[in-house]
């Protein structure tokens, strides 16, 4: 990972946000949701790899 290893980020009490942030940092959501898309990447590379390539017949 580049970069700091935390940031900083400003509280902005939005009432909304925070109950559906519930007890999660910031950090611990955004690492789930790379993990996340970083898993349906792998999903999707295995899916390429797995079908055969079709070329025009000509």
């Amino acid at each position: 990972m580049l970069g700091p290893e935390r940031v900083g980020i400003p509280a902005n009490p939005i009432k909304h946000l925070l109950k559906r942030q519930g007890l999660e940092t910031f950090g611990s959501l955004q690492r789930k949701l790379d993990t996340e898309r970083e898993a349906r990447k792998q999903r999707a590379a295995k899916k390429a790899e797995a079908s055969p390539v079709l070329t025009p017949a000509g």
